[in-house]
């Protein structure tokens, strides 16, 4: 059976974080060559941009090249890169597929050689920058040896996060933990109003569907939800609001006894994430008040958690809050389902 939590973390994660930029210029050539560099054209190697994508023509016998691009890194993160093509090769000829190369080491790598003729056919690797490396890496997608054509519709390099390295190396210099003061006092945090509604559909980040929706009335956070797929659903909602006081939670709950969870993602001062251990369980019908201690994990000295991510990494809880997330969740996921959920007199705070 999988780990509901596991699954509700990696999908907060992506509805949480900003979406990955794309690093590479002009990734499916619709601006011609802007970015580009010919390697080859020595060599006597031509690039035109298709219809179809890049379309790269190499008549040497020897290393012919093609594309490239130079980005710049940062050492010690991690990358996954990309690229999607089809290729007609003379007998003798080969390519070499998702090179990068380090001009300061001069040392490169590449993901596989291909041969042959072969229809489309999309490419992934994931790749460490070195520590000690300066950043500066050459992106080829496709190097050519002997005749042939390469047609590319699109390259992508888009940054992971830190590596086993980093990560090591920020482990070693996480503080020791101090203790989160909560200044006494109650935060009414019911005439906020909702900010980014979003939905997680089947494990995908997207926005409300119809038939979602989260609304402010009279105080009330009125959460119409309506999961379309068997997988996981969720509709998650921000308010925005400096709150400098969060040991304990308050509210009258009006739920629909279908099951599903409420979980609470603390967002800190530097932007960092902060999601609650225990969902509140929605295995009840009609109105329920609640008042509960916030369940964040024990903050321990070097200790990494997954259900801590972003911001400054400093892995602790740094006051004031820039907003709170609130998630429903569709647990147990057994099938598609619509409901209303209330939230009413929601407090923040300590008292």
């Amino acid at each position: 059976m999988r780990n509901c939590h596991s699954v509700m973390l990696a999908f907060l994660m992506l509805a949480l974080m900003a979406v990955a930029e794309e690093l590479v210029v002009n990734p499916r050539f619709e601006d011609g060559l802007k970015g580009w560099t010919n390697w080859g054209k020595k060599m006597g190697t031509t690039l035109t941009v298709t219809p179809e994508g890049l379309l790269i023509k190499a008549i040497g016998p020897k290393l012919n090249q093609g594309a490239a691009q130079t980005v710049k890194l940062k050492p010690g993160y991690e990358y996954e890169y990309s690229c999607k093509l089809k290729g007609k090769l003379e007998a003798n000829s080969r390519a070499s597929v998702l090179s990068w190369y380090y001009p300061q080491d001069k040392k490169g790598r590449n993901l596989r050689l291909l041969r042959g003729d072969f229809d489309w056919w999309t490419h992934m690797v994931s790749f460490t920058v070195p520590s000690t490396s300066d950043g500066i890496v050459l992106l080829r997608p496709v190097s050519l040896t002997g005749p042939g054509e390469i047609t590319i519709e699109w390259v992508s390099l888009k940054e992971k996060g830190e590596g086993v390295e980093a990560q090591k190396e920020k482990e070693r210099h996480i503080p020791e933990v101090v203790p989160v003061v909560h200044p006494e006092k109650r935060i009414d945090l019911s005439r906020e109003q909702p900010a980014n509604v979003r939905m997680h559909i089947n494990e995908k980040v997207s926005q409300p569907i119809e038939g979602n929706s989260v609304t402010n009335k009279d105080g009330a956070f009125v959460i119409n939800y309506s999961f379309p797929s068997n997988g996981h659903d969720a509709v998650l909602f921000d308010l925005v609001k400096n709150i400098d006081s969060c040991k304990k939670l308050s509210m009258d709950i009006t739920s629909d006894d279908k099951g599903h969870q409420l979980y609470f993602v603390l967002i800190d001062k530097s932007g960092e994430a902060h999601l609650t251990e225990k969902p509140l369980k929605l295995d009840f019908n009609g109105e329920k008040k609640f008042k509960m201690l916030i369940p964040l994990p024990a903050e321990k000295p070097y200790n990494i958690l997954d259900s801590i991510w972003g911001g400054d990494g400093n892995q602790h809880l740094d006051l004031p809050l820039k907003s709170l997330t609130i998630v429903l969740d569709d647990s147990p996921d057994a099938s598609t389902d619509t409901g209303v959920i209330t939230i009413k007199n929601l407090t923040i705070g300590n008292w």
